[in-house]
């Protein structure tokens, strides 16, 4: 089976430009160098938790807030933006605090949600999240509290009328997946994925364990949907994907490691998507970032002022924000060589999309063409192994569709999985990412 050149369909490691800047207590205004959360709130502003109160960066401008200014507690864990309403919660040892925000400036009085005013179930919040619905979580170290629009619901190990609930009281993390479901990170208890209906009633739909699934321990450090709606799972051993479908067929997952994948360091903490589809994971040991195909990382020898990662966070202007236990790092003019020139092409005469994706058992490959010419359109598997030839013909200029069944050149179904779509053309070539499901 032919093997294309994956250096040339995925942007390779050989970076060409990159500017740093770092910042900590001795060289701006953050109250504290042990950078919990960052989050991006209006007009480009971000918010960063610390150790020692909350610090807003615009246009090289900070801003501090602490307890005198309303805070529940000057530690804090967590940040969440409500961009409609231009509500910045904030999630501390203290409970949870909600302002109202006007680019970099607190405009209204603290709303506090804690155990003596509102029965949430522990002061130490660990995490925030939202569902489809607008109903705040908050993660705790005894369990999760719901804010509905019918009032507080708390869940803990063994509550009732949820199905199986949690496994563990100790909150990591929540993201909501395409079906709605508010997936629920938790330490030594592995995922639980939740249901709010029309009526606030909330159902637990499932767990993924260890123990027949492909998580390689059920301690969540880390959660994220990505824009495929694949999740992807971050662990003190490792990061696993689920591509969708039975999450007890092995099929469904894939695993990478520090050793054999190219992953940084197993000690997962963080993982974000950049503007490009690009997976970061920051970990005890550094920073990995995931194009698809191949693991690249920075660490103290090449940018970072730790190893010890805490949170990244992507702004709007692909511009990388991560937090350690030393400070915050910003990354920006990141672009790699992906032909040995000094800039990427600005402009291709070649469009792909393929709808749908995650698909079973076809989808629809459809592509744009600027120029007659010869083309050729090609599967890859994630090894670079072609499987399927789709397109090897004169081609004339315009749209054009092309299904794929899911088989390979000699008839055999192909498993589940992550797959490239390959076209083409004399001058050009156009690459799209697909996920199968068995």
């Amino acid at each position: 089976m032919q093997k294309f050149l994956i250096t040339l369909l995925f942007f390779c490691s050989t970076m060409l430009s990159q500017t740093w800047q770092h910042f900590d207590t001795s060289n701006s205004s953050l109250p504290g160098n042990v950078i919990n959360s960052i989050i991006f709130g209006g007009d480009g502003v971000v918010w960063i938790a610390t150790d020692n109160g909350l610090a807003s960066y615009n246009s090289d401008t900070w801003k501090t807030y602490s307890t005198t200014d309303g805070l529940s507690s000057n530690l804090v864990h967590d940040l969440l933006f409500l961009t409609g309403e231009n509500n910045l919660w904030l999630g501390t040892d203290s409970g949870s605090t909600d302002f109202m925000v006007n680019g970099d400036l607190i405009t209204s009085d603290p709303e506090y949600y804690n155990k003596a005013n509102e029965n949430i179930l522990s002061n130490n919040i660990l995490a925030l999240g939202i569902d489809q619905r607008s109903n705040i979580w908050l993660g705790t170290d005894a369990g999760i509290s719901i804010l509905l629009q019918s009032g507080i619901r708390n869940i803990t190990v063994g509550a009732p009328n949820i199905g199986d609930g949690l496994k563990s009281n100790i909150i990591s993390g929540f993201a909501v997946d395409a079906e709605g479901q508010i997936n629920v990170a938790t330490k030594n208890g592995g995922i639980s994925r939740f249901n709010v209906d029309e009526v606030d009633a909330v159902s637990s739909a499932s767990i993924v364990e260890e123990t027949w699934s492909a998580l390689p321990s059920d301690s969540i450090f880390a959660i994220h949907i990505g824009s495929d709606n694949v999740s992807w799972f971050g662990t003190e051993k490792g990061i696993v994907t689920f591509l969708g479908g039975d999450s007890k067929a092995q099929s469904n997952w894939l695993a990478y490691y520090h050793t054999g994948n190219g992953l940084i360091d197993n000690r997962v903490t963080s993982i974000t998507e950049d503007n490009a589809g690009n997976i970061w994971v920051g970990t005890k040991g550094g920073v990995s970032y995931f194009n698809g195909i191949e693991w690249n990382s920075f660490t103290t020898d090449n940018g970072l002022v730790s190893n010890n990662i805490s949170t990244i966070a992507i702004d709007a202007d692909n511009n990388i924000w991560i937090g350690s236990d030393s400070g915050l790092m910003e990354l920006s003019d990141f672009t790699v060589d992906t032909e040995g020139n000094n800039s990427l092409p600005e402009k291709y005469d070649l469009d792909i999309s393929v709808y749908p994706n995650p698909f079973n058992p076809s989808t629809n490959i459809n592509y744009t063409i600027q120029e007659s010419g010869k083309i050729t359109i090609s599967i890859f598997d994630l090894t670079g192994q072609k499987v399927k030839t789709l397109v090897n013909e004169f081609t004339s200029k315009g749209e054009h569709q092309k299904k794929w069944n899911g088989l390979s050149d000699n008839g055999e179904q192909m498993p589940s999985g992550v797959y490239f779509v390959l076209l083409n053309s004399k001058s050009s070539t156009a690459t799209q990412k697909i996920v199968l499901l068995r």
